[in-house]
Protein backbone atom coordinates (compact mmCIF):
# COMPACT_ATOMS: atom_id res chain seq x y z
CA UNK A 1 0.00 0.00 0.00
CA UNK A 2 1.34 3.46 -0.75
CA UNK A 3 2.71 5.43 1.80
CA UNK A 4 -0.19 8.69 1.09
CA UNK A 5 -3.17 5.58 1.61
CA UNK A 6 -1.31 4.23 4.64
CA UNK A 7 -1.63 8.14 6.04
CA UNK A 8 -5.72 8.08 4.75
CA UNK A 9 -5.43 4.45 6.94
CA UNK A 10 -4.69 6.19 9.88
CA UNK A 11 -6.63 9.07 10.06
CA UNK A 12 -10.01 7.42 9.20
CA UNK A 13 -9.32 4.54 11.70
CA UNK A 14 -8.80 7.32 14.28
CA UNK A 15 -11.96 8.88 13.87
CA UNK A 16 -13.79 4.83 13.97
CA UNK A 17 -11.84 4.77 17.09
CA UNK A 18 -12.93 7.75 18.51
CA UNK A 19 -16.71 7.29 17.28
CA UNK A 20 -16.79 10.25 15.00
CA UNK A 21 -18.15 8.42 12.40
CA UNK A 22 -19.29 4.18 12.17
CA UNK A 23 -18.82 4.65 8.02
CA UNK A 24 -21.95 2.86 7.13
CA UNK A 25 -23.70 5.20 5.35
CA UNK A 26 -22.42 6.78 2.45
CA UNK A 27 -22.91 8.95 -0.97
CA UNK A 28 -21.09 7.85 -3.88
CA UNK A 29 -20.55 10.50 -7.23
CA UNK A 30 -18.29 11.53 -9.92
CA UNK A 31 -16.52 14.30 -11.19
CA UNK A 32 -13.82 14.97 -14.56
CA UNK A 33 -10.48 16.86 -13.80
CA UNK A 34 -8.74 18.55 -16.48
CA UNK A 35 -5.72 16.39 -17.59
CA UNK A 36 -2.11 18.19 -17.68
CA UNK A 37 -2.28 18.23 -21.57
CA UNK A 38 -3.24 20.48 -23.82
CA UNK A 39 -7.03 19.63 -25.71
CA UNK A 40 -6.20 21.67 -28.79
CA UNK A 41 -3.04 18.79 -29.74
CA UNK A 42 -5.07 15.60 -29.54
CA UNK A 43 -4.12 12.84 -32.36
CA UNK A 44 -5.67 10.41 -34.36
CA UNK A 45 -4.25 7.17 -35.74
CA UNK A 46 -3.01 8.48 -38.83
CA UNK A 47 -1.40 11.22 -37.38
CA UNK A 48 0.20 9.40 -34.83
CA UNK A 49 1.60 7.16 -36.88
CA UNK A 50 2.90 9.66 -39.11
CA UNK A 51 4.92 11.53 -36.59
CA UNK A 52 6.14 8.14 -34.86
CA UNK A 53 7.59 7.71 -38.86
CA UNK A 54 8.92 10.75 -38.53
CA UNK A 55 10.66 11.15 -35.14
CA UNK A 56 12.51 7.53 -35.83
CA UNK A 57 13.67 8.87 -39.12
CA UNK A 58 14.93 12.02 -37.55
CA UNK A 59 16.35 10.28 -34.14
CA UNK A 60 18.29 7.62 -36.89
CA UNK A 61 19.58 10.57 -38.62
CA UNK A 62 21.51 11.58 -35.60
CA UNK A 63 22.90 9.05 -34.42
CA UNK A 64 25.37 8.54 -37.88
CA UNK A 65 25.19 12.56 -38.75
CA UNK A 66 25.37 15.84 -37.46
CA UNK A 67 22.04 17.48 -35.22
CA UNK A 68 19.11 18.62 -37.78
CA UNK A 69 18.72 22.24 -38.00
CA UNK A 70 15.38 22.31 -38.63
CA UNK A 71 12.21 20.56 -36.97
CA UNK A 72 8.41 20.45 -37.75
CA UNK A 73 6.77 22.66 -34.54
CA UNK A 74 5.24 19.94 -33.20
CA UNK A 75 8.94 18.09 -32.90
CA UNK A 76 11.57 18.54 -29.42
CA UNK A 77 14.80 20.36 -30.33
CA UNK A 78 16.88 18.36 -28.53
CA UNK A 79 18.28 14.64 -28.91
CA UNK A 80 17.15 13.88 -25.53
CA UNK A 81 14.03 14.97 -25.20
CA UNK A 82 13.26 13.76 -28.84
CA UNK A 83 14.01 10.45 -27.32
CA UNK A 84 11.53 11.03 -24.12
CA UNK A 85 9.35 12.47 -26.76
CA UNK A 86 9.29 9.47 -28.65
CA UNK A 87 8.80 7.35 -25.77
CA UNK A 88 5.42 9.41 -24.72
CA UNK A 89 4.40 8.46 -28.48
CA UNK A 90 4.97 4.61 -28.22
CA UNK A 91 2.34 5.03 -25.00
CA UNK A 92 0.05 6.96 -27.21
CA UNK A 93 0.40 4.43 -30.00
CA UNK A 94 -0.39 1.59 -27.00
CA UNK A 95 -3.39 3.51 -25.42
CA UNK A 96 -4.77 4.27 -29.02
CA UNK A 97 -4.95 0.40 -29.70
CA UNK A 98 -6.62 -0.20 -26.48
CA UNK A 99 -9.26 2.62 -27.33
CA UNK A 100 -9.47 1.05 -31.04
CA UNK A 101 -10.11 -2.45 -29.47
CA UNK A 102 -12.73 -1.24 -26.95
CA UNK A 103 -14.57 0.71 -30.06
CA UNK A 104 -14.75 -2.21 -32.07
CA UNK A 105 -16.69 -4.36 -28.72
CA UNK A 106 -19.21 -1.87 -28.73
CA UNK A 107 -22.60 -2.29 -30.82
CA UNK A 108 -22.63 -0.76 -33.70
CA UNK A 109 -24.88 2.05 -33.34
CA UNK A 110 -22.56 3.85 -30.28
CA UNK A 111 -19.06 2.68 -32.47
CA UNK A 112 -17.47 5.78 -33.53
CA UNK A 113 -15.28 5.95 -37.23
CA UNK A 114 -11.54 4.64 -36.10
CA UNK A 115 -10.19 8.17 -37.50
CA UNK A 116 -12.35 10.16 -34.95
CA UNK A 117 -10.46 8.75 -31.66
CA UNK A 118 -8.09 10.26 -30.58
CA UNK A 119 -5.28 10.38 -27.70
CA UNK A 120 -2.80 12.94 -25.94
CA UNK A 121 0.10 12.89 -26.55
CA UNK A 122 1.69 14.54 -23.45
CA UNK A 123 -0.46 12.49 -21.55
CA UNK A 124 -1.23 9.21 -22.92
CA UNK A 125 -3.36 7.57 -19.80
CA UNK A 126 -5.62 10.16 -20.31
CA UNK A 127 -9.18 9.51 -21.38
CA UNK A 128 -11.16 11.69 -23.81
CA UNK A 129 -13.60 13.48 -22.83
CA UNK A 130 -16.42 16.18 -22.38
CA UNK A 131 -16.17 18.01 -18.83
CA UNK A 132 -18.68 19.45 -16.77
CA UNK A 133 -18.22 22.89 -19.02
CA UNK A 134 -19.15 20.12 -22.26
CA UNK A 135 -15.99 20.83 -23.32
CA UNK A 136 -13.91 17.72 -25.44
CA UNK A 137 -10.42 17.52 -23.36
CA UNK A 138 -7.80 14.84 -21.93
CA UNK A 139 -9.33 14.14 -18.35
CA UNK A 140 -9.43 11.85 -15.64
CA UNK A 141 -12.69 10.93 -13.42
CA UNK A 142 -12.52 11.42 -9.81
CA UNK A 143 -14.92 9.64 -7.26
CA UNK A 144 -15.27 9.87 -3.80
CA UNK A 145 -17.74 7.88 -1.59
CA UNK A 146 -18.50 10.42 1.26
CA UNK A 147 -20.12 9.86 4.72
CA UNK A 148 -23.63 10.46 5.46
CA UNK A 149 -22.87 10.86 8.96
CA UNK A 150 -20.02 13.23 8.75
CA UNK A 151 -17.82 15.07 6.53
CA UNK A 152 -15.38 12.11 6.20
CA UNK A 153 -14.38 10.77 2.73
CA UNK A 154 -14.68 7.35 3.16
CA UNK A 155 -13.14 6.03 -0.50
CA UNK A 156 -11.60 7.88 -3.79
CA UNK A 157 -9.91 6.57 -6.50
CA UNK A 158 -9.10 8.32 -9.71
CA UNK A 159 -9.98 6.78 -13.07
CA UNK A 160 -8.51 7.57 -17.19
CA UNK A 161 -12.36 7.54 -18.24
CA UNK A 162 -14.82 10.21 -18.78
CA UNK A 163 -17.72 8.53 -17.49
CA UNK A 164 -18.83 6.87 -14.12
CA UNK A 165 -19.78 3.86 -15.46
CA UNK A 166 -18.05 0.96 -13.26
CA UNK A 167 -16.57 2.50 -10.83
CA UNK A 168 -19.05 1.11 -7.83
CA UNK A 169 -17.10 -2.13 -7.49
CA UNK A 170 -13.84 -0.45 -7.30
CA UNK A 171 -15.17 2.11 -5.05
CA UNK A 172 -16.18 -0.35 -2.59
CA UNK A 173 -12.76 -2.09 -2.48
CA UNK A 174 -10.75 0.65 -1.79
CA UNK A 175 -13.40 1.49 1.43
CA UNK A 176 -12.67 -2.00 2.32
CA UNK A 177 -9.16 -1.03 2.06
CA UNK A 178 -9.10 2.42 3.70
CA UNK A 179 -11.51 1.89 6.60
CA UNK A 180 -12.02 -1.78 6.92
CA UNK A 181 -15.74 -2.32 6.22
CA UNK A 182 -17.94 -1.88 3.21
CA UNK A 183 -21.49 0.96 3.59
CA UNK A 184 -24.71 -0.32 4.37
CA UNK A 185 -26.44 2.24 3.06
CA UNK A 186 -24.99 3.97 -0.50
CA UNK A 187 -26.91 6.88 -2.27
CA UNK A 188 -26.15 7.52 -6.06
CA UNK A 189 -27.03 8.48 -9.33
CA UNK A 190 -28.31 6.80 -12.12
CA UNK A 191 -25.01 5.95 -13.69
CA UNK A 192 -24.35 3.61 -10.66
CA UNK A 193 -27.73 1.66 -11.42
CA UNK A 194 -26.39 -1.13 -14.27
CA UNK A 195 -27.05 -4.59 -13.67
CA UNK A 196 -23.57 -5.48 -12.47
CA UNK A 197 -23.34 -2.69 -10.38
CA UNK A 198 -26.70 -3.94 -8.30
CA UNK A 199 -24.75 -7.45 -8.11
CA UNK A 200 -22.22 -6.33 -6.51
CA UNK A 201 -24.23 -4.59 -4.15
CA UNK A 202 -26.05 -7.69 -3.69
CA UNK A 203 -23.12 -10.02 -3.10
CA UNK A 204 -21.61 -7.45 -0.57
CA UNK A 205 -25.26 -6.46 1.16
CA UNK A 206 -25.23 -2.88 0.15
CA UNK A 207 -28.56 -1.20 -0.01
CA UNK A 208 -28.76 1.00 -2.95
CA UNK A 209 -30.70 4.13 -3.35
CA UNK A 210 -30.02 5.51 -6.94
CA UNK A 211 -32.91 6.35 -9.55
CA UNK A 212 -33.48 4.41 -11.93
CA UNK A 213 -32.63 5.49 -16.01
CA UNK A 214 -33.61 8.97 -14.78
CA UNK A 215 -31.02 11.81 -14.46
CA UNK A 216 -31.18 15.64 -15.44
CA UNK A 217 -31.02 14.50 -19.16
CA UNK A 218 -33.74 12.58 -19.06
CA UNK A 219 -35.74 15.06 -17.44
CA UNK A 220 -35.09 17.57 -19.87
CA UNK A 221 -35.86 15.41 -22.59
CA UNK A 222 -39.39 14.29 -21.16
CA UNK A 223 -40.19 18.28 -21.25
CA UNK A 224 -39.25 18.85 -24.61
CA UNK A 225 -42.46 18.46 -26.91
CA UNK A 226 -43.18 15.73 -28.65
CA UNK A 227 -41.97 15.86 -32.50
CA UNK A 228 -44.55 13.62 -33.74
CA UNK A 229 -47.56 11.78 -33.31
CA UNK A 230 -46.84 8.52 -32.58
CA UNK A 231 -45.68 7.87 -28.52
CA UNK A 232 -44.89 4.17 -27.83
CA UNK A 233 -46.11 2.79 -24.93
CA UNK A 234 -43.59 2.05 -22.39
CA UNK A 235 -41.89 -1.10 -21.42
CA UNK A 236 -43.05 -0.42 -17.96
CA UNK A 237 -47.00 -1.08 -18.76
CA UNK A 238 -46.02 -4.41 -19.61
CA UNK A 239 -46.15 -7.14 -16.45
CA UNK A 240 -43.35 -9.43 -15.65
CA UNK A 241 -44.81 -13.02 -15.23
CA UNK A 242 -42.05 -14.20 -12.85
CA UNK A 243 -43.68 -17.89 -12.90
CA UNK A 244 -43.81 -17.76 -16.55
CA UNK A 245 -40.76 -16.38 -17.11
CA UNK A 246 -42.43 -13.87 -20.17
CA UNK A 247 -44.51 -10.43 -20.39
CA UNK A 248 -47.99 -9.73 -20.42
CA UNK A 249 -49.21 -6.43 -22.50
CA UNK A 250 -51.95 -4.07 -21.22
CA UNK A 251 -54.76 -6.08 -22.69
CA UNK A 252 -53.64 -9.22 -21.40
CA UNK A 253 -52.07 -11.00 -24.40
CA UNK A 254 -49.00 -12.95 -23.55
CA UNK A 255 -45.57 -12.54 -25.12
CA UNK A 256 -43.21 -15.18 -26.63
CA UNK A 257 -40.08 -15.84 -25.81
CA UNK A 258 -37.78 -14.53 -29.56
CA UNK A 259 -34.08 -14.98 -28.59
CA UNK A 260 -31.40 -14.07 -25.79
CA UNK A 261 -27.88 -12.88 -26.82
CA UNK A 262 -25.10 -10.66 -25.43
CA UNK A 263 -24.83 -6.71 -25.66
CA UNK A 264 -21.90 -4.41 -24.77
CA UNK A 265 -23.01 -1.53 -22.32
CA UNK A 266 -20.81 1.29 -21.28
CA UNK A 267 -17.77 0.15 -18.77
CA UNK A 268 -16.86 -2.74 -20.53
CA UNK A 269 -19.80 -4.55 -19.40
CA UNK A 270 -21.31 -7.16 -21.22
CA UNK A 271 -25.20 -8.69 -20.34
CA UNK A 272 -27.50 -11.07 -21.50
CA UNK A 273 -30.46 -9.75 -23.06
CA UNK A 274 -33.81 -11.30 -23.61
CA UNK A 275 -36.05 -10.24 -26.69
CA UNK A 276 -39.86 -11.44 -26.37
CA UNK A 277 -42.62 -10.67 -28.72
CA UNK A 278 -46.27 -10.35 -29.02
CA UNK A 279 -47.35 -12.52 -31.60
CA UNK A 280 -48.40 -10.15 -34.77
CA UNK A 281 -52.21 -11.72 -34.77
CA UNK A 282 -52.64 -10.35 -31.74
CA UNK A 283 -51.37 -6.99 -32.01
CA UNK A 284 -52.94 -6.47 -35.64
CA UNK A 285 -56.68 -6.69 -33.86
CA UNK A 286 -55.46 -5.18 -30.69
CA UNK A 287 -57.78 -1.83 -30.07
CA UNK A 288 -54.16 0.01 -28.58
CA UNK A 289 -51.79 -1.62 -31.31
CA UNK A 290 -51.64 2.91 -33.23
CA UNK A 291 -50.24 3.42 -29.62
CA UNK A 292 -48.21 0.58 -28.48
CA UNK A 293 -46.11 -0.11 -31.94
CA UNK A 294 -45.52 1.41 -35.19
CA UNK A 295 -45.38 -1.84 -37.12
CA UNK A 296 -48.41 -4.33 -35.54
CA UNK A 297 -47.93 -6.33 -38.50
CA UNK A 298 -44.87 -7.47 -37.35
CA UNK A 299 -45.39 -7.38 -33.34
CA UNK A 300 -44.31 -5.71 -30.36
CA UNK A 301 -41.44 -6.47 -29.29
CA UNK A 302 -39.99 -5.85 -25.40
CA UNK A 303 -36.37 -7.11 -24.03
CA UNK A 304 -35.63 -8.13 -20.74
CA UNK A 305 -31.71 -7.75 -18.97
CA UNK A 306 -30.44 -10.61 -16.85
CA UNK A 307 -30.86 -10.34 -13.55
CA UNK A 308 -33.24 -7.55 -14.30
CA UNK A 309 -35.51 -7.99 -11.08
CA UNK A 310 -32.42 -6.19 -9.11
CA UNK A 311 -33.59 -3.24 -11.22
CA UNK A 312 -37.48 -3.74 -10.41
CA UNK A 313 -36.49 -4.27 -6.71
CA UNK A 314 -34.65 -0.84 -7.16
CA UNK A 315 -37.64 1.00 -8.46
CA UNK A 316 -40.03 -0.29 -5.83
CA UNK A 317 -37.17 0.61 -3.24
CA UNK A 318 -36.98 4.39 -4.41
CA UNK A 319 -41.21 5.03 -4.29
CA UNK A 320 -40.90 4.07 -0.61
CA UNK A 321 -41.00 7.10 2.07
CA UNK A 322 -37.67 6.57 3.53
CA UNK A 323 -35.85 6.53 0.16
CA UNK A 324 -37.51 10.00 -0.91
CA UNK A 325 -36.03 11.66 2.27
CA UNK A 326 -33.00 9.74 2.43
CA UNK A 327 -32.08 10.48 -0.73
CA UNK A 328 -32.16 15.00 -0.69
CA UNK A 329 -29.07 13.81 1.75
CA UNK A 330 -26.83 12.88 -2.02
CA UNK A 331 -26.57 16.73 -2.78
CA UNK A 332 -25.64 17.80 0.52
CA UNK A 333 -23.25 15.38 1.20
CA UNK A 334 -20.43 14.37 -1.80
CA UNK A 335 -21.26 17.39 -4.04
CA UNK A 336 -19.55 19.30 -0.99
CA UNK A 337 -16.60 17.20 -1.44
CA UNK A 338 -16.51 18.06 -4.79
CA UNK A 339 -17.34 22.07 -4.30
CA UNK A 340 -14.41 22.63 -1.64
CA UNK A 341 -12.00 20.53 -4.11
CA UNK A 342 -12.38 22.55 -7.06
CA UNK A 343 -13.45 25.95 -5.65
CA UNK A 344 -11.80 25.85 -1.88
CA UNK A 345 -8.84 23.90 -3.03
CA UNK A 346 -8.60 25.20 -6.63
CA UNK A 347 -8.00 21.37 -8.19
CA UNK A 348 -9.67 22.00 -11.17
CA UNK A 349 -6.65 21.20 -13.56
CA UNK A 350 -4.18 18.39 -12.29
CA UNK A 351 -0.34 19.29 -12.22
CA UNK A 352 1.30 15.72 -13.06
CA UNK A 353 1.15 13.62 -15.85
CA UNK A 354 -0.33 10.20 -16.13
CA UNK A 355 -2.70 8.16 -13.87
CA UNK A 356 0.18 7.67 -10.28
CA UNK A 357 0.63 11.02 -10.83
CA UNK A 358 -3.00 11.96 -10.56
CA UNK A 359 -4.08 9.77 -7.87
CA UNK A 360 -1.38 11.58 -5.91
CA UNK A 361 -2.81 14.40 -6.25
CA UNK A 362 -6.16 14.13 -5.30
CA UNK A 363 -4.69 11.96 -2.44
CA UNK A 364 -3.12 15.24 -0.84
CA UNK A 365 -6.31 16.48 -1.26
CA UNK A 366 -8.27 13.77 0.64
CA UNK A 367 -6.16 13.23 3.17
CA UNK A 368 -5.92 16.77 4.02
CA UNK A 369 -10.16 17.20 3.89
CA UNK A 370 -9.78 14.09 6.78
CA UNK A 371 -7.35 15.51 9.17
CA UNK A 372 -9.63 18.64 9.14
CA UNK A 373 -12.20 17.20 9.47
CA UNK A 374 -10.76 14.97 12.32
CA UNK A 375 -8.95 17.90 14.14
CA UNK A 376 -12.19 20.04 14.25
CA UNK A 377 -14.31 17.03 15.84
CA UNK A 378 -11.57 16.27 18.23
CA UNK A 379 -11.37 19.82 19.26
CA UNK A 380 -15.36 19.79 19.68
CA UNK A 381 -16.16 22.40 16.64
CA UNK A 382 -19.13 21.92 14.41
CA UNK A 383 -22.49 20.96 15.37
CA UNK A 384 -24.29 17.43 14.36
CA UNK A 385 -24.90 17.49 10.41
CA UNK A 386 -27.83 17.57 8.52
CA UNK A 387 -27.76 14.34 7.08
CA UNK A 388 -27.17 13.21 10.65
CA UNK A 389 -30.80 15.04 12.03
CA UNK A 390 -32.30 13.68 9.16
CA UNK A 391 -31.31 10.04 9.56
CA UNK A 392 -32.30 10.24 13.22
CA UNK A 393 -35.56 11.03 12.46
CA UNK A 394 -36.26 8.21 9.83
CA UNK A 395 -34.98 6.04 12.84
CA UNK A 396 -37.44 7.26 15.15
Amino acid sequence: MPYWETWNVQVLGQALAAGYTEAKRGAQDGTTLAAHASRHTLLNRRTLENRLEVLALAIAAEEVGPALDQFPHWMAHHPATRTRQRERYEQARARMAQRQAENQQRRACKRQAPEKIVVSASDPEAACGYDKCKTFRPLYTVQFIRDLDSPFILSYAVFNRATDAGTLGPMGERMRRLSGREPEVLLADSAYTAVADLEVCAQHSITLYAPVGENDYTAKQQRKPATNQFTQLPKTAFRWIAEEQTYRCPQGYQLHFMQRYRVQRSGGQRVHLTLFRCPPAYCGRCARRHECTPTPEKGRTVSRLEHEELLDALRARMQTAEAKVLYRLRGQTVELAFAEMKEHRSLHRLTGRGLRHATAQVTAFVLGHNLLTLLRKANGHGAASAATRILEKIAA
